[in-house]
C-alpha cells in the first residue's frame, strides 16, 4: 500500500514538472515597461563633500528583446556625451519639490539623468525577454537646501540600446529631514 501510495505521489510529480516544462516563457514588448517597486529609500552620506541625504529608488522593469544597459564602451554615435544628447543617459529622472501645494520641478542647472550597465543574457546572441528590478542610488542633495521636512518625488523613465523609451512613472513623495 505505501508503496503504490509513493508511486502515485512521483507520477503526479513527475507530471507536474513536465506541464512547468511545457510553460512558454513570457512575451513583453520590445519597449521597456517599468513600475515603481515599493517606497524610496532614505539614508544619510557624509563624506568630502559634507553631508547629503542619499535616496534609492527601485523599479520593476520588463523588457521584450533584452536591450536594456550601457555597457563602459558605449560612448559613441547616438550614445556620446557631446552637446546635449539625451541617450548618453538610458536613466531619466526628473525631481519635483511640494512648495505650497504644487509639485515645482528642481533645476540646480545639473542632471539626475544617470546610466545602469547592460542586463546579463543567458544567450548574448539571441533576444531575450527580460524582466527584474532596477536600484537607483545616485540621488543626492546638500544637507540643509531644501526647508526642513521638504517633499520632493521623482518622474522615472528608462531606454534601452534601440532608443525605445519606457513609459514614465512618478514616485510617492518622500520626506527630506
Amino acid at each position: 500500500m505505501l508503496r503504490i501510495l509513493l508511486r502515485s505521489a512521483l507520477l503526479v510529480a513527475a507530471a507536474g514538472l513536465g506541464l512547468a516544462a511545457c510553460e512558454n516563457a513570457p512575451t513583453y514588448p520590445i519597449e521597456p515597461s517599468i513600475e515603481v517597486a515599493g517606497p524610496i529609500q532614505r539614508y544619510r552620506v557624509s563624506d568630502d563633500f559634507g553631508d547629503r541625504d542619499s535616496l534609492v529608488i527601485s523599479l520593476n522593469w520588463k523588457d521584450g528583446d533584452g536591450d536594456l544597459g550601457l555597457s563602459l564602451d558605449d560612448t559613441t554615435g547616438v550614445y556620446t556625451a557631446r552637446g546635449r544628447n539625451r541617450f548618453y543617459y538610458n536613466y531619466f529622472i526628473q525631481p519635483y519639490l511640494l512648495d505650497q501645494g504644487r509639485w515645482t520641478p528642481i533645476n540646480f542647472g545639473i542632471s539626475y539623468n544617470g546610466r545602469f550597465p547592460r542586463m546579463p543574457l543567458a544567450n548574448p546572441d539571441q533576444k531575450e525577454t527580460l524582466r527584474g528590478v532596477l536600484n537607483y542610488s545616485a540621488v543626492k542633495f546638500p544637507v540643509g537646501y531644501f526647508p526642513r521636512n521638504a517633499q520632493v518625488r521623482f518622474e522615472i523613465s528608462i531606454a534601452d540600446r534601440a532608443l525605445h523609451e519606457s513609459n514614465t512613472v512618478t514616485t510617492d513623495p518622500v520626506t527630506l529631514p
